[in-house]
């Protein structure tokens, strides 16, 4: 990863989309976010790989170019806001 345009290296590869969990009362309780489902055209190529990879690319393009006519992609492309937190030591 890049903080301020100096490269640094973590042994923490170990990340989790999570969120905070609204229906916990306890401090800092935190729940996985959920993945969004496969897209039918996708399930429907059944075990040819070569299919779900060419649908799974019109998905990333539409995502990409923002266009609902090339796929609907909205319900599988969520937005999550990530952030990364680094401090100098010495």
């Amino acid at each position: 990863a890049a903080l301020n345009g100096v490269e640094f290296w973590t042994r923490h590869n170990d990340y989790r989309l999570r969120t905070p969990d609204s229906t916990n009362t306890r401090y800092k309780t935190l729940k996985d976010i959920e993945y969004p489902a496969v897209p039918a055209s996708v399930l429907a190529c059944n075990t040819n790989v070569t299919c779900q990879v060419e649908e799974m690319r019109e998905y990333f393009n539409a995502w990409t170019q923002q266009d609902t006519n090339i796929r609907a992609y909205k319900p599988y492309f969520q937005s999550v806001v990530c952030y990364l937190e680094g401090w100098w030591e010495s």
